[in-house]
């Protein structure tokens, strides 16, 4: 990391001043304080640091993701070959940017964090913001779970912005991103949630009384299956329609062009449009995010 780098001369240099007041005596104390200061400052704005380089030298993604995602995710597999190196490397900075939290179990494997993180770099993909560090912790139940925001209800997915944290169940986050046309994606869901939490600026489309008709015609799924599926009792259409703009565009677009239109301009996206999604180029950011 960048940051240890920086910080491993000055460390040296506090060592070298420790051994001078050893041998030669304490007028040398007064040299502790920029360092030790300056040692602070490299410890705190680590983070900054280490994410300056990674933007401009993103790790690689590991082949067998990319085999993955060309096979599960239909809007990765459609990119060009610019935007799927855009789409890698974002993917692979949302997972050094974020935790990622076991919760009954030991570890999240990282390829369940990539599933993850693909889904967060899909809603995103047309504007600079995909980090959304407001949400930095991303906590990953095997299976679904209770919390204190919905004790009498055993969910699979939710939101909890006091601490920063998406829940998720891994089994049905990963079923719902390499299989979504079968089994809907929750992953997806909580973060358009999130997203419109975020930006609260976007002016956001009303919906039609008739929502959750049109939302069956699109995807198939019922508004009962949807909120028998995630487990809570407050499911909300919008991020519904976010879900299904993703999934199933052209039926969306068949069904509701309106609303199509309005959802493209607030993700400045056309997920039609294959290789080429992104509507205005100006708007989507530096390549790296």
């Amino acid at each position: 990391m960048l940051s240890k780098i920086v910080s491993f001369p000055v460390f040296m240099a506090l060592i070298a001043v420790l051994y001078l007041i050893w041998e030669k005596g304490e007028e040398y104390v007064i040299y502790l304080v920029p360092i030790v200061i300056l040692l602070a400052v490299l410890y705190i704005l680590s983070p900054q640091i280490d994410w300056f380089l990674y933007k401009r030298r993103p790790p690689e993604m590991y082949p067998q993701l990319k085999q993955m995602l060309q096979k599960r995710l239909p809007f990765y597999s459609k990119l060009n070959a610019k935007y799927k190196k855009r789409f890698e490397s974002r993917v692979m900075l949302y997972m050094l940017a974020n935790q990622f939290l076991p919760q009954l179990m030991d570890t999240v494997p990282k390829d369940a964090e990539a599933l993850v993180a693909a889904n967060v770099v899909q809603l995103t993909f047309g504007v600079p913001d995909f980090r959304m560090p407001a949400f930095e912790n991303i906590v990953m139940c095997p299976g679904p779970f209770p919390s204190p925001q919905y004790p009498e209800h055993n969910h699979v997915a939710e939101i909890f912005a006091e601490d920063k944290s998406i829940l998720l169940s891994m089994d049905h986050a990963i079923h719902g991103t390499i299989n979504a046309k079968k089994n809907y994606n929750i992953a997806l869901h909580e973060y358009a949630r999130v997203y419109m939490l975020v930006h609260p600026e976007i002016e956001y489309p009303t919906l039609p009384a008739d929502i959750w008709k049109k939302l069956e015609l699109i995807s198939g799924f019922t508004e009962q299956y949807i909120r028998d599926h995630i487990g809570r009792p407050d499911v909300q259409a919008l991020p519904t329609c976010m879900v299904c703009f993703f999934i199933f565009p052209e039926k969306f677009w068949e069904v509701e062009p309106k609303l199509f239109r309005e959802l493209s301009r607030v993700f400045n996206l056309n997920p039609m449009n294959g290789g080429y999604p992104v509507v205005d180029v100006d708007l989507m950011g530096a390549d790296a995010g």
